[in-house]
């Protein structure tokens, strides 16, 4: 299940570039965040609202324990500082920068978190020597793919170098982000009493993910709200709501709604974090759609290899 779970997850969050390439073009960053998390917040609770019902609700989400409560509400304010700066730092790349590589670059973000996911769950992961060292083969597989973009981007535009930035800290944010949510929903599940609305595991694991992945959006379309109204600016940059960009912010809000939650009940129903190496079949996806659609023009053979090296190293350590 761990697994089926991961791939929808891939597929979603695999089309996010795509989205966001032709999103950003259109709408202000900040504004696509704030409106589609809060979008997605909105829906979560709506759909719980009428399939449990307002008392039975209220019952399951009493606080059980105040100083875990607290928490983990912490954390989920930091999980959404983070989330919300990595999603407006993508759009910003993919929109400045080669689209291939940037997402490349963000979708390095669970090989990230699995190197770094045993400072959040030291007790249930263990990484192995392997690990690492395919990790390495990984990430010399994208470092194939900026050095190559960054010598073409040279003299071009001052924008493009920012833009390579942008994208590497669109992964890091992401990649603590993710620890940070599964952190946050692992206290959750204790401060209150999640298991009255589903007494089966894997219903508990799924209630209790999309609860913390509603909770997560609140905070990161908020603070996505501050950003729109004081670096964006203008409301002028919300772009022609039309039919296009509403289709297109209701995309968005389908990935980071159930993307985000495939990904964290498959890290919940695993036993290791190596669950995390098929998350890098989204570059593949990524990659696909964007040259299929012709958004990103014709690849070049780095970004071939360099996917090469990032899928194999990956698939070495899954088939350990």
């Amino acid at each position: 299940m761990a697994v089926i779970f991961m791939l929808l997850s891939v597929c979603l969050f695999g089309a996010y570039p795509f989205i966001a390439s032709l999103g950003g073009q259109t709408m202000a960053p900040g504004f696509i965040v704030s409106v589609t998390h809060l979008i997605a917040a909105s829906g979560i609770a709506i759909f719980f609202l009428a399939r449990f019902g307002w008392t039975r609700l209220q019952t399951a989400l009493k606080i059980t324990d105040t100083v875990k409560f607290r928490h983990c509400m912490t954390l989920f304010a930091f999980d959404g500082l983070c989330n919300a700066f990595s999603n407006i730092f993508l759009i910003l790349a993919i929109v400045s920068y080669d689209k291939y590589t940037t997402s490349l670059i963000f979708d390095g973000w669970p090989m990230l978190s699995m190197v770094i996911i045993p400072l959040f769950l030291a007790k249930s992961y263990r990484l192995r020597v392997k690990d690492y060292i395919f990790s390495l083969v990984s990430f010399a597989g994208l470092a194939v793919v900026v050095s190559n973009s960054a010598q073409s981007a040279v003299g071009i535009k001052t924008m493009d170098s920012t833009g390579l930035f942008l994208a590497f800290g669109a992964m890091f944010l992401m990649a603590i982000s993710s620890m940070v949510n599964l952190k946050a929903e692992h206290l959750f599940v204790k401060s209150v009493s999640v298991e009255r609305l589903a007494p089966k595991r894997i219903a508990i694991d799924i209630v209790s993910s999309s609860m913390a992945n509603a909770i997560s959006r609140l905070f990161s379309g908020s603070v996505s709200i501050a950003y729109f109204f004081f670096v964006d600016n203008t409301m002028s940059s919300t772009g022609s709501l039309d039919a296009y960009n509403v289709c297109l912010l209701v995309l968005f809000a389908l990935i980071v709604t159930f993307g985000g939650i495939f990904y964290v009940v498959a890290n919940i129903r695993s036993a290791s974090s190596g669950i995390n190496l098929i998350w890098n079949l989204t570059p593949l996806v990524a990659v696909a759609l964007l040259f299929s659609s012709g958004v990103g023009g014709a690849p070049g053979a780095e970004i071939f290899l360099g996917a090469i090296l990032i899928v194999a190293a990956n698939l070495a350590v899954s088939m350990e």
